[in-house]
């Protein structure tokens, strides 16, 4: 913990090659502030997922925020490439280098989630070492 309340949790290189999910944190029962979210990855199949849900703490879908909508009204996972074709409302593409396919993204705005959630980075597909993902985050416990 950082100051008054003030959390900061970060990463570098997480790799999935023995797990698909790796957990930023698990807050529940109190009122959390998503300041701010960094993230770059090397893998168009990682992607972040946010739970308000505790009784349904890994699923893509219901209880998660972070899904997209593609224009032809399919839902999807958030991952880089659907956030970087279809845009996002929580989430901006910063940086893309096709050529190795590395991404980075920025959270848009601070999020206000009460009584607590779940941020975690998964896998979707087959992990390899060089599937990784490097994040800070930051987030109050109000």
């Amino acid at each position: 913990m950082v100051g008054n309340n003030i959390i900061l949790r970060n990463e570098s290189r997480v790799s999935f090659v023995n797990e698909t999910t790796h957990v930023v944190y698990e807050e529940w029962e109190k009122d959390i502030v998503i300041d701010f979210i960094e993230y770059s990855t090397s893998s168009q199949n990682i992607f972040p997922i946010l739970n308000i849900d505790q009784s349904r703490p890994n699923y893509n879908y219901d209880g998660q925020l972070f899904q997209t909508v593609n224009p032809n009204g399919t839902r999807w996972v958030a991952t880089p490439l659907r956030i970087s074709n279809d845009g996002h409302a929580n989430f901006e593409v910063v940086a893309y280098d096709s050529s190795s396919g590395e991404f980075k993204l920025n959270l848009k705005t601070p999020m206000i989630l009460p009584g607590g959630s779940r941020l975690a980075f998964k896998h979707n597909g087959t992990p390899t070492e060089n599937h990784t993902v490097t994040y800070k985050v930051i987030y109050r416990e109000v």
